[in-house]
């Protein structure tokens, strides 16, 4: 069409020294296997260039000298698979993806790796050190945010196989028999804590009955850092791996007849594990089939309700212990009504 227009227009460029030196000077931004291409027979489009442009950029600011590898393992956790499903989800309070201001601050911040503290300073509600980046927030075992967080993330996930028509069942007793005297002498657990299912389906996949063991975890923890910053779910896998062999969970659920499927969530970036993909993709489909919807829509409104109160939490968690830091002080030059009305 170009040719049709313009009778001096050159298809391929070589004979345009502008052209050629634009070409230039995107190729060197590419990665090498890339920059050798031929991007016109490739007929490649300007977003797959883009893409090209932003890994090779990436790439190159992780291996610069002196990077260090809590940045590779955020950077590693901030580009799993869905963790950015916040980023795009309409601002509502009828769909649960509301963030205030505050709160979405906060969480740009943490997600670009800014830090939220002009230096480190100890936790008000256990005394540990945070860094100036807050990631102490998404482990510390003090405050209820981490019970707050699993039981938002639980609920959230029941409604939807309610909604979907599994007829779920919350915190199920009974599932597993009691463990023998001794055994709970050696493990320090009591029989009613034999309860593997946060959430109870009684006909799940093929039909058979599954419990579904939700949990939180960091990737920024010291002993999974390394790990981290290599893949982005080798958090969660560990930590779905502990949950199934802690008293042999997984075992003894089989033996019952149903399916122990943990459903781990990387706190930090807010990558989801495999399995919790996967079941999430079962409600989903079951979801569309009743109601005529596209499955992939109610995936992604899904994931970006779970992904919103994730952000939400993380975000006031963090700012709990700032607001118990500074003593009321507003960081970020914070209104001091809007901070207090977003931890609470």
């Amino acid at each position: 069409m170009c040719a049709q227009l313009d009778p001096t227009f050159v298809k391929q460029g070589q004979q345009d020294e502008h052209f050629t030196s634009a070409l230039d000077t995107l190729r060197a931004q590419l990665p090498p296997s890339v920059s050798q291409l031929d991007l016109f027979e490739a007929n490649a489009k300007q977003r797959e260039l883009s893409s090209f442009v932003d890994e090779a950029a990436l790439e190159s600011l992780c291996a610069a000298p002196g990077t260090p590898l809590c940045f590779k393992a955020h950077v590693s956790l901030v580009g799993a698979s869905g963790a950015g499903d916040w980023l795009h989800a309409p601002p509502c309070k009828a769909l649960d993806t509301d963030i205030p201001s505050p709160l979405m601050s906060l969480a740009l911040q943490r997600r670009i790796r800014h830090a939220v503290a002009e230096e480190p300073f100890f936790c008000p509600l256990c005394s540990e050190t945070i860094d100036a980046f807050g990631d102490h927030a998404n482990t510390c075992p003090c405050g209820g945010d981490r019970v707050k967080k699993h039981n938002g993330l639980r609920n959230r996930s029941f409604f939807a196989l309610s909604s979907a028509g599994f007829c779920p069942e919350l915190e199920k007793p009974g599932l597993l028999p009691p463990r023998p005297e001794n055994e709970l002498e050696l493990s320090g657990a009591a029989p009613s804590q034999r309860r593997p299912a946060d959430v109870y389906v009684g006909r799940f996949r093929d039909g058979f009955p599954a419990a579904l063991d939700f949990a939180a975890t960091s990737g920024m923890r010291t002993d999974v850092l390394e790990l981290s910053a290599r893949d982005s779910g080798a958090a969660s896998q560990l930590y779905g791996d502990k949950k199934r062999t802690y008293l042999n969970t997984a075992s003894s659920c089989s033996q019952e007849g149903f399916t122990f499927i943990p459903m781990v969530v990387e706190s930090h970036g807010g990558g989801w594990g495999k399995e919790a993909r996967t079941v999430f993709s079962k409600i989903t489909q079951h979801s569309a089939a009743a109601s005529y919807d596209d499955s992939s829509t109610l995936f992604n409104q899904l994931a970006q309700r779970l992904s919103c109160f994730l952000q939400r939490e993380s975000a006031r968690a963090v700012l709990r212990r700032l607001e118990g830091w500074t003593g009321g002080r507003c960081p970020d030059a914070l209104d001091a009504e809007a901070l207090a009305s977003a931890i609470l």
